[in-house]
């Protein structure tokens, strides 16, 4: 072979770098942190020190940053492969993505399979992260050829931390309470972690139930780079309580219908490597069992659902653990042993995705291109266009296609509200998702009307369909239909001459995006508590109303300063040229009220959920932009209360006001002008004699009960037919009032438990279940099915000057329930 000078002289030069590199020892871990691997937990800016250091002295590994934590910690991940693969990383995964359809052309038939490894999603399972680095270090080092062998045929993505922010609040909290060595007994403070503790986010999110969601900043910019590779295989490594022993795949029933017989099949070749591990060092562990693979927000379940084999693997330990603890059996659990664990199977997997590359690699391409459902569809249709929006915000987070039809045409169409074949009218600003598209299973798995369940056992919610999600009309459709891709329509609107007022239908959360908005420039704002006509257009209760004249001298230019706001977020403002309407009533009527700027309190600590509480922190800082006090609760006996309108108490126990000089507070706060919302588990404190007038919906039985005898084995199952778990159910809506403002008659409620209450006697039954047939989807135990006969769902209690707004059902579940974020505005904006 001949070579010109230069080549020869490239050729040279690369292989005297790469010398030099090969003959630089990498550093171990402890070496370069200054402490054994094991002894201490690791600040995630060392991590990220540590995995640049790897990166800057081996050829096999490259780092790519991906984004920022809500506190500005790095989010990265390392490509481990051979130097030749990390040299071609583009093209492989432009190849692997060839594979999937999802990127045009013809895949090479190259036998390199893409394995994501996912550490410390929770963060105060902070053995993870550690383990990390372990498995770098190994990795990258050249003494063994085993090793080699792998990355010559496997591109290894390893992410250290998913969750730097709540991995540090860990990591600190630590370090503060331990003492010069850790103390074992479980008795001591350094395993008893705070409030905040350090599982979630910044927010106080669940990270590993947002996969599919993407609301939070970790899982947005996590996601856009894992569909832009799409592996062959994902795990996602955990830990659980110290008590427990390890657990990897294969994963328990319920699994999805959906998931095919090679997935099933290679968990458990993978569980059967790992097994032959922890066998030769006695180690116990345990597989299907507990953790199924049905919710799609998991990080096992969302991988599988587009075409990975997903896998979680839970270590013993958790944040009660700390760096070592005294275990029910007398052992001692150290972090050293934690890592040992999580090493092991991580190369164990490894191991057997190189042994099974191929076969990885051709189920893959089997799974995106096996024959799909064509000429099927799912229509969404809606009045109000916002929400068509927020969905299509989700699909395309998900690569998921979509398109509009071309014309309009009368069809047949399973109705997902009549569960019924009907006729149904396509329409040009309806939306269609086809089946036949590369990510038909995971289309699917979201807007099936009711998941099939192989077994009641299970770990999270069993209903999520996305329609009821959204708020939306839904059909199954069937038949070639001519459809276009979706342009959007909205434009830029110029401003008015001398209008009288504008007006906005109150219709979506982007409608209190953009009141939030416009109070935070100081506008005056106006709202109909009725419906009204303006020019032949209708306008629904909650109109927003700006007059000029409340607002011209406050704002110079206020014509173009609104419309600039109202640009941002495309809301088509409407100018009106006089105050006297067609029908209903005229601007000026009484029946239009000026819009308070709410003063809004927040509580937070000990006895309070942190998922909801963060739920309702995330919807005012960062959905709509409304400033908001976080309060301590055990703050709340010594503030004025009086500072603020409204008070918002999330999921919780709130002993400090449920005893009666607490409670007297409270009420007195109320009756002079407060409003005071419960979430949930919060109105609990509050029900009964002398409290507020909601009554417990508890049915009084009489004479003896029939008992059912039950094998004690039966236990766990035989609980499960009095419990709700996650199920869909229509709720009839009172949209009169303006707790419900911009919503239809009917609602779909989330259910996630049987607290049930009556109907108020003495306020408004905003939304209620009116008889135990309303069920859409999800399990719902046996025995629980009559107690939601009659049963109040959102209810508005007067008490004073003030009220009590009841929220029985979390109406922002997870911030990816996006259909019920009105009523929360509705609650703090239409507060007089």
């Amino acid at each position: 072979m001949k070579y010109s000078f230069f080549g020869t002289l490239y050729f040279l030069c690369f292989l005297a770098i790469n010398t030099v590199i090969l003959a630089q020892e990498i550093k171990s871990p402890s070496e370069f942190l200054g402490y054994q691997l094991g002894s201490n937990f690791t600040y995630h800016h060392k991590v990220v020190e540590y995995f640049n250091y790897v990166a800057s002295q081996s050829d096999k590994v490259n780092i790519q940053q991906y984004g920022l934590t809500n506190e500005r910690r790095t989010l990265e991940v390392a490509y481990i492969s051979s130097p030749k693969n990390l040299m071609n990383i583009e093209e492989i995964r432009e190849n692997n993505l060839r594979r999937t359809r999802l990127l045009d052309g013809k895949p090479d038939n190259e036998d390199i399979a893409i394995v994501w490894l996912s550490y410390n999603v929770h963060g105060n399972e902070a053995n993870s992260t550690e383990t990390a680095m372990k498995v770098l270090y190994e990795l990258a080092n050249n003494y063994d050829t085993k090793y080699d062998q792998w990355l010559d045929k496997l591109v290894i993505i390893l992410d250290p931390c998913l969750n730097p922010d709540g991995r540090d609040r860990y990591v600190n909290w630590y370090n503060q309470v331990v003492g010069s060595a850790p103390n074992p007994s479980i008795n001591t403070l350094e395993h008893h972690q705070n409030w905040r503790e350090g599982r979630s986010n910044h927010y106080l999110f669940d990270l590993n139930r947002d996969w599919v969601w993407q609301t939070q900043i970790e899982s947005k910019q996590r996601l856009k780079l894992y569909n832009s590779w799409l592996p062959q295989v994902h795990v996602d490594f955990h830990e659980q309580y110290y008590n427990s022993q390890y657990y990897f795949a294969p994963a328990a029933q319920p699994m999805h219908e959906l998931i095919t017989p090679w997935q099933i099949e290679f968990q458990k070749i993978v569980g059967k490597n790992n097994a032959k591990y922890f066998d030769e060092k006695g180690w116990l562990y345990f597989n299907r069992e507990t953790f199924d693979l049905l919710y799609p927000g998991y990080g096992d379940t969302y991988p599988t659902f587009n075409g990975a084999i997903g896998m979680t693997y839970e270590m013993p330990g958790h944040g009660t653990a700390g760096l070592a603890i005294e275990t029910e059996k007398g052992d001692t659990l150290t972090l050293n042993n934690r890592i040992d664990m999580h090493f092991t199977t991580t190369m164990a997997t490894i191991e057997a995705c190189y042994n099974n590359r191929l076969s990885l690699i051709n189920e893959y391409i089997n799974f995106f291109n096996s024959k799909k459902d064509q000429d099927t569809y799912y229509l969404l249709k809606t009045k109000r266009q916002d929400r068509l929006a927020l969905l299509m915000e989700l699909l395309d987070n998900n690569k998921i296609q979509y398109l509009v039809p071309s014309n309009f045409k009368t069809i047949k169409g399973f109705s997902y509200k009549k569960n019924e074949l009907v006729n149904v009218v396509l329409d040009t600003m309806d939306l269609l998702v086809p089946l036949d598209q590369p990510k038909s299973t995971l289309a699917k798995v979201l807007f099936e009307r009711n998941t099939k369940l192989t077994d009641t056992l299970t770990y999270d919610i069993t209903a999520w369909s996305l329609p009821f999600v959204y708020g939306l009309d839904a059909y199954q459709v069937k038949g070639k239909l001519d459809s276009r891709q979706y342009h959007t329509n909205f434009s830029k609107a110029k401003p008015a001459k001398n209008p009288y007022a504008y007006l906005l239908n109150w219709t979506s959360i982007k409608d209190a995006q953009f009141l939030s908005a416009i109070l935070a420039n100081g506008f005056k704002i106006n709202y109909s508590t009725k419906s009204f006509k303006y020019n032949s257009k209708d306008f629904s209760a909650g109109t927003l109303i700006i007059n000029r004249v409340d607002n011209e001298k406050l704002i110079p230019k206020f014509s173009e300063v609104l419309l600039l706001i109202a640009d941002k977020f495309q809301r088509d403002l409407v100018p009106v040229y006089s105050g006297s309407s067609i029908s209903g009533m005229d601007l000026g009527s009484q029946k239009i009220n000026f819009l308070i700027k709410p003063k809004i309190a927040l509580v937070s600590g000990e006895g309070i959920s942190t998922l909801g509480f963060g739920e309702l922190w995330y919807f005012f800082d960062k959905e709509i932009n409304f400033p908001i006090d976080i309060i301590g609760v055990e703050s709340m006996s010594s503030i004025d209360m009086n500072d603020y309108d409204v008070i918002l108490f999330p999921s919780g126990n709130y002993r400090n006001f449920e005893d009666e000089e607490g409670f007297k507070k409270l009420d007195e706060w109320i009756k002079q002008g407060g409003d005071l919302i419960l979430f949930e588990e919060a109105i609990n404190g509050f029900v009964g004699e002398g409290k507020f007038e909601l009554k417990k919906n508890d049915k009084e039985e009489t004479g003896q009960a029939e008992v059912i005898l039950h094998p004690f084995e039966q236990l766990e199952r035989e609980s499960l037919k009095q419990l709700i778990q996650g199920g869909i159910i229509e709720v009839e809506i009172d949209n009169s009032h303006p707790l419900a403002y911009g919503y239809d008659k009917q609602y779909y409620t989330l259910k996630n438990n049987l607290e049930t209450y009556q109907f108020l006697q003495d306020g408004w039954n905003v939304g209620y279940i009116p008889s135990m047939d309303k069920v859409i989807a999800g399990y719902i135990g046996y025995n629980s099915k009559d107690k939601l006969n009659k049963n109040l769902v959102f209810g508005v209690e007067q008490r004073g000057e003030g009220k009590v707004i009841y929220f029985v059902d979390d109406p922002v579940f997870r911030a990816f329930w996006q259909n019920g974020k009105l009523f929360l505005a509705n609650a703090v904006f239409f507060n007089n």
